[in-house]
């Protein structure tokens, strides 16, 4: 008989998980991300590349994100890794600026700069290729920009 009572109550409590799941999943597929500023900073022994994203929440629902992870390419070539805390809150229907820092030696800064002028139309191809954590749940993170 205690089964039959617990049933309801292990229903209601999947459907609560189910919406709340299914509310994740559409802010997922509908944040947008835009590059807003990317700058060289740091020292000579120690640069850094910080890198401003607009992240634009288009739903009615406000997320936390926790964590940033993947990898950066440049023109097609790996440039580097990223996995950083970002424990910043995106609310609903605004566009949230985050920073992300990429810590990198002279040496790719310098490979960054020939790769500026060697190419034929003296741009860069930045491709980011991972996920951020929102809320404790995985969202894919792929974008590509060209300056």
């Amino acid at each position: 008989m205690g089964m039959k009572r617990s049933f309801p109550i292990f229903l209601a409590a999947f459907g609560v998980l189910a919406i709340y799941l299914l509310k994740k999943i559409n802010l997922a597929s509908r944040l947008t991300y835009s590059i807003k500023e990317i700058e060289i900073d740091g020292s000579i022994l120690k640069p850094e590349i910080k890198l401003t994203l607009n992240v634009e929440n288009k739903v009615n629902a406000s997320a936390t994100i926790n964590s940033i992870n993947g990898r950066i390419y440049i023109n097609n070539t790996f440039f580097g890794t990223i996995n950083q805390n970002v424990d910043q809150k995106i609310d609903p229907m605004t566009i949230s600026d985050i920073l992300i820092v990429i810590d990198t030696s002279l040496g790719s800064v310098f490979d960054l700069i020939d790769s500026v002028k060697n190419s034929t139309n003296k741009s860069v191809n930045l491709k980011f290729d991972g996920y951020l954590r929102a809320d404790n749940i995985n969202l894919p993170l792929n974008f590509t920009y060209e300056f």
